[in-house]
């Protein structure tokens, strides 16, 4: 495989003006001369001698302007070169007819077929599962399956990349089963790439027989004393009738089971299980084996679920009873998440029901309070509320049409809210909704996966607005009327967080889009989110992180997503950010705009994983947080190990390469594109570009003058 070249022809060229040569005759002429007439006459060798030192030094100075260069060439064949991709992934180990994928790729690649073919091939050669690794062809033999996943446009790419670049390669050779299952696809990867890919696929396009349970997850939260879904998808082949047991386990302990029969495809399961005590637990889903299964690792599924001790306490206090009380005690009684308690204000000092005030309730995880009427409002209530809202209690304010003296009350209310209210009426004109720029990251506000548009935009008007006087440091406007003015804010307040809404009748929001075209969900939501997240512990520091899933398969990658706040907790770009590992991984995130880092890890082991980011500015920190995964030890790979010659077709036919099944593999070797090429190299020695020159003329000057002092010619 090595090239072959051999050295044709040498040559002395001048860089210089080759007029220069003319100048040394005359002048050794006119040292004959010189010579010939010196006191006292030099007669014989000597005489001889110093024409010649005076010569030689004269024309290497000429020599010296110019330039002499000693060129070489080469000449040879240049054999074409080739890099090899062998495919050694999991699903490479998927046998049939009792031999593995593998085994027939190695089979091939130790054929005399293929040696005498690549005998005069340059041949570089790589393997690649979920990640690429440089091999060598004379221990082919011991190649093995492993990894997690495959990953066929990433590994070309890296492979290429650490032999160099593309240069002068003329193919690559793909000897794979196609079953691509991680990272961006390999057509899209290698768009764009001028060098032919050629495949040699190997592999059925039919699914084996075996059992996989392909995901199972907690259908939200989950609290203690209280029933909590688990469901799970199972998939089967081959086992059309057959009986199947999935059993969940809480650590070793088998808690529940369930009895099947397989009806080929997907099956859905349901668990429900009654957790005792609060905390992130991770379940375990077991498939009973069947015989021949094509293998057990994907009989197993790991479940996370978050237990929270109770429900979240809500009181709802109004001013009076109105629609958008009944709008919003609907709106969060339908959320089994929470525990509503409501206080209607009768009249100035009288409440409906038994609870006499606000100070008589018990205490909440969250305050909504629809209207204000100071006249309800003792001092002592109100610092029960600050004192709460200081420790930790959400608070949700909706003005309402009696909220108008909120600003100017002397209890201080206004205090806890994320705006500073002024001596304004109610702006009574059509205010339709949009996100704030600023607030489209915000959990309440932001786009869900794959949703298109602000839905925000889609609902009716509301009635009006009450206008104020500036924002308070920290608050962020999550949403505003088509002309920027403020309807929603969020802030915090010692610990608590709190949000205000400044207008009222939202509950026409709900009802005039109730139509066939309208979303009503969108306003329902947003309450209900909007307590949860008033619930949870206010973390007001400068950094957010999570993760897309709490659960991944062995190969999937982990998407981390981190926002960084400002001390007024506005988006920040320009940080630097990083995750940090438990296993000592450390990943720096990626600026993606407004405020939003992100970073993908590939390849964890299966195991839980606990992490935090922490964000720097001028090498300072600005804040850390944490959070947690867990990764499954069932490799996506086993989700679906079909052969997939179509992809391995498309990425040869827009490379301008070919695919064929490794069982015609001569053909393909018959027809590609490699072709020894004749390279003609030069080596280039310039003779005066370094010191010698200088010193052979100085030697011959000097030993001129010592001969001539010896004469007495000086």
């Amino acid at each position: 495989m090595n090239d072959l070249f051999s050295v044709s022809n040498f040559s002395l060229e001048f860089a210089g003006n080759d007029l220069l040569l003319f100048i040394i005759p005359p002048f050794v002429g006119l040292t004959y001369v010189v010579y010939s007439r010196t006191y006292p006459e030099v007669r014989g060798k000597w005489f001889w001698i110093l024409v010649g030192l005076r010569s030689i030094a004269f024309s290497l100075i000429i020599a010296l302007l110019l330039e002499p260069v000693l060129a070489f060439w080469n000449r040879g064949v240049k054999n074409p070169r080739l890099l090899l991709m062998v495919d050694t992934s999991p699903s490479m180990g998927v046998a049939t007819g009792g031999q593995t994928r593998l085994e027939r790729v190695k089979k091939f690649l130790l054929s005399d077929y293929w040696l005498e073919n690549v005998s005069r091939v340059d041949v570089k050669s790589w393997a690649f599962s979920h990640d690429v690794y440089a091999v060598n062809l004379d221990t082919v033999e011991a190649l093995k399956t492993g990894g997690l996943a495959t990953n066929i446009g990433g590994a070309v790419e890296e492979a290429t990349r650490k032999q160099g670049g593309v240069g002068d390669l003329q193919g690559i050779l793909l000897l794979s089963d196609g079953a691509h299952n991680l990272g961006r696809g390999p057509i899209e990867t290698l768009a764009g790439s001028d060098v032919p890919i050629y495949s040699l696929a190997v592999g059925e396009g039919e699914m084996p027989a075996d059992l996989q349970l392909l995901q199972a997850k907690a259908l939200g939260d989950g609290y203690v004393g209280r029933d909590l879904v688990l469901n799970a998808t199972l998939n089967s082949q081959g086992y059309d009738g057959k009986r199947a047991v999935v059993r969940l386990y809480d650590g070793p302990r088998e808690i529940d089971q369930r009895s099947l029969v397989l009806l080929g495809g997907e099956q859905k399961i349901q668990f429900t299980i009654r957790p005792d005590a609060p905390g992130p637990f991770t379940y375990r889903l077991f498939l009973d084996p069947q015989p021949g299964e094509l293998t057990r690792d994907n009989n197993e599924a790991l479940v996370f679920a978050r237990i929270l001790r109770e429900r979240i306490r809500v009181a709802l206090v109004a001013s009076r009873p109105s629609s958008d009380l009944a709008f919003l005690r609907r709106s969060l009684a339908a959320d089994s998440t929470l525990n509503v308690d409501v206080i209607v204000q009768k009249s100035a000092q009288s409440f409906y029901g038994e609870v006499g005030d606000y100070t008589a309730m018990r205490p909440s995880d969250v305050l909504v309070l629809l209207g204000y009427d100071e006249d309800a409002w003792s001092q002592s209530a109100f610092e029960l509320v600050r004192e709460r809202v200081r420790n930790g209690m959400g608070l949700l304010f909706v003005v309402g049409t009696d909220g108008t003296g909120w600003w100017q009350d002397p209890s201080g209310i206004d205090e806890l809210l994320p705006i500073e209210g002024r001596r304004s009426p109610f702006v009574e004109r059509p205010t339709a909704l949009r996100r704030n720029s600023q607030g489209t990251g915000h959990p309440l506000v932001r786009s869900s996966i794959g949703q298109r548009g602000d839905p925000w935009s889609d609902l009716p008007p509301l009635t009006g607005y009450f206008p104020f006087s500036q924002q308070r440091q920290g608050s962020l406007v999550l949403l505003e009327n088509q002309r920027g003015v403020p309807v929603v804010v969020s802030g915090v307040y010692g610990n608590g967080k709190t949000l205000a809404a400044l207008s009222h009748s939202f509950w026409r929001l709900d009802l005039f889009s109730s139509g066939s075209a309208g979303n009503p969900q969108t306003i329902r939501q947003f309450w209900r989110n909007g307590v949860r997240w008033l619930a949870t512990s206010s973390s007001v520091g400068r950094v957010r992180i999570s993760t897309d899933r709490v659960v991944y398969r062995a190969g999937d990658s982990v998407l981390f997503t981190a926002q960084v706040f400002n001390e007024l907790l506005q988006p920040q770009e320009g940080y630097a950010v990083a995750v940090e590992l438990d296993n000592g991984h450390i990943i720096s995130m990626r600026d993606v705009g407004d405020g939003s880092y992100q970073a993908t890890y590939t390849g964890a082991p299966a195991g839980e994983y606990s992490y935090s980011v922490t964000a720097e500015f001028d090498g300072s920190l600005v804040g850390q947080e944490t959070g947690r995964f867990v990764v499954d030890k069932y490799s996506v790979e086993w989700t679906d190990v079909r052969a997939n010659s179509m992809l391995l077709s498309e990425l040869a036919r827009e490379s301008g390469g070919a695919s064929l099944s490794i069982d015609d593999a001569d053909q393909l070797i018959r027809d590609w594109k490699l072709r020894q090429t004749v390279v003609e190299q030069r080596w280039d020695i310039r003779l005066g570009s370094g010191w010698e020159p200088l010193f052979f003329i100085a030697i011959f000057l000097a030993a001129e003058w010592l001969i001539r002092k010896r004469l007495g010619m000086l």
